[in-house]
């Protein structure tokens, strides 16, 4: 069998440093008492907030309500147990389909939830189905979703700690000499940064997400994973709409990305 493990922590060691580092500078620039005391407790209010939001992921477990157990016929078996969640289907436009439940502390010999939306499997069937909780897992066993959210948190948080890092060890100072280069020329290398990293950003996300559809040719003939494609995006697809027909085009072709790279 093989087996899950617990991926919150990656989210808190990408997160809670930045904001411990973040805080401890904001204390060192404030002058009053007063001022150290408000960003403390707002320090101490979002690390708990972030330790309280990766708990239990993607949502506290008490949200999923009432879980019907389901045996789905997985091609390889890991340490997950499947549930039907009508809690799925409460509200449409959420379009939650398969989630797998992640506590940040697991019991021993303790399998993961894997739920499930009844409406999905009774409109799509077993076979659609089988092919989207794999892929749930194997994106799950990779840390594919941590990566892409961490990707993009953790460096906007490592640049806001070098910007408050600028004040805190007078580096303005330090470097008087290049005082005039970075007032005139700063700003416009922050936005090609910016724009050069959102671009990696993106094309590691496409990456992944190719990676997770390759994965699956262990399971399942390609055949098998380009219908799973094509029905999954016609499935939680937008209405069509004139304005957002470019938007269309734009799903349409990365869809066929996704069966040309298979």
């Amino acid at each position: 069998m093989k087996k899950l493990h617990t991926i919150n922590w990656y989210y808190l060691a990408g997160t809670i440093p930045f904001c411990l580092g973040l805080t401890g500078m904001s204390l060192k620039l404030a002058d009053e008492m007063w001022q150290k005391a408000l960003i403390l407790a707002a320090g101490c209010a979002v690390i708990l907030w972030i330790v309280r939001k990766f708990w239990y992921l993607p949502r506290p477990e008490r949200e999923y309500g009432e879980l019907e157990a389901y045996d789905l016929d997985l091609p390889e078996p890991f340490n997950v147990r499947t549930y039907l969640c009508p809690e799925l289907d409460h509200y449409d436009f959420l379009q939650r389909s398969i989630e797998i439940l992640s506590p940040l502390f697991r019991r021993q010999g303790e399998d993961f939830k894997l739920v499930i939306s009844p409406k999905l499997l009774r409109e799509q069937g077993d076979g659609l189905v089988r092919i989207a909780a794999m892929r749930e897992i194997l994106r799950y066993r990779r840390a594919v979703q941590a990566r892409i959210s961490l990707g993009l948190v953790t460096p906007a948080l490592a640049f806001a700690c070098l910007a408050e890092g600028y004040f805190v060890w007078e580096w303005k100072e330090q470097w008087e000499f290049l005082a005039g280069y970075s007032s005139f020329f700063g700003p416009v290398l922050i936005a090609l940064l910016v724009i050069c990293f959102l671009l990696v950003w993106n094309g590691q996300v496409s990456r992944l997400d190719y990676q997770s559809d390759k994965a699956l040719r262990q399971y399942f003939s390609r055949e098998e994973i380009v219908e799973y494609i094509e029905k999954w995006d016609r499935l939680f697809a937008a209405e069509p709409e004139e304005g957002n027909a470019k938007s269309r085009q734009l799903e349409e072709f990365y869809v066929q990305q996704r069966i040309a790279r298979l």
